[in-house]
């Protein structure tokens, strides 16, 4: 998982919107006919503020984190077995 930015919080505290996390499983290695893993997460309510504070920012993002974190699998492994079309599926999004 890649650290997350504060633009997320700021923007959904200002606005008085609820973050719903979505985490995508299964998108380190991309081959055809592989499935990947779509879980979304229950909303996450941020206080609503037009100017938040600094301290406000990071205790909502900590929160999100959170609730990201519960939505990925602690223990990973990818599938073994052929890879078809890995190399061209990789070049195609990356």
């Amino acid at each position: 998982m890649h650290p997350l930015k504060r633009g997320t919080v700021l923007y959904a505290m200002r606005s008085g919107v609820p973050i719903v996390p979505v985490a995508i499983i299964g998108t380190k290695e991309l081959y055809f006919r592989k499935r990947l893993t779509l879980r979304f997460g229950p909303p996450v309510q941020v206080p609503h503020q037009a100017r938040p504070k600094r301290m406000d920012i990071d205790a909502a993002l900590a929160k999100l984190e959170a609730a990201f974190q519960e939505l990925l699998p602690l223990h990973y492994q990818e599938p073994q077995g052929p890879k078809f079309f890995g190399n061209w599926l990789k070049r195609l999004f990356w």
